[in-house]
């Protein structure tokens, strides 16, 4: 949480648009009123544990939103798509064991900094998770790797390491993300 704050205070926000204020208008909203139907669980969540067309036919579904997520916060679809493939494996209602939450894997303290109410709507798990990731690019001077690194393993880890730190999991999971976003 403090990294968050941390992270939020050296950063100016940018002056509200107006596709920021009519965001939910742009996007269509799923229906309240109907049942959650969740996904089969395959596995843990992680990429790894779903085959590939799974992933990228869950993928496609939000095709929309990453497009709206990726103009409106200045960040690559395709490091959008990367992300979610390797946090939740295109699993809205995916859930870590670090209770890490929806298609972008937000824990709830920056969920709630983001401004998502339910990390299991993918609009808002999308649009919270990939205005973090925007947040952690312009933190890190345009270096997606430390970018990466921070959204994996917190942006205080990558500034005490100065750098990618020295974790078996930040390190694979960069590579991963990296090596995906550069094949879509």
């Amino acid at each position: 949480n403090s990294d968050i704050t941390e992270l939020l205070g050296n950063i100016s926000p940018r002056a509200n648009t107006t596709a920021e204020n009519n965001l939910s208008s742009s996007i269509p909203q799923p229906d309240k009123t109907a049942a959650r139907v969740p996904l089969p669980r395959i596995g843990t969540g992680k990429v790894d544990r779903y085959p590939e067309i799974r992933t990228g036919e869950l993928l496609s579904e939000y095709e929309n939103t990453i497009n709206v997520a990726a103009r409106e916060f200045d960040v690559d679809a395709s490091l959008i798509k990367a992300v979610i493939r390797h946090e939740s494996g295109g699993d809205p209602n995916a859930v870590s064991h670090k209770g890490a939450k929806g298609l972008m894997q937000l824990i709830d303290s920056t969920a709630a900094m983001m401004g998502v109410e339910d990390p299991f709507n993918p609009v808002q798990n999308i649009m919270g998770g990939v205005k973090y990731l925007s947040l952690l690019i312009r933190r890190f001077g345009g270096d997606l790797k430390k970018a990466l690194a921070s959204y994996n393993a917190g942006p205080a880890a990558v500034e005490r390491y100065n750098g990618i730190p020295p974790f078996s999991e930040t390190i694979k999971y960069v590579e991963k993300v990296m090596s995906s976003m550069s094949s879509e």
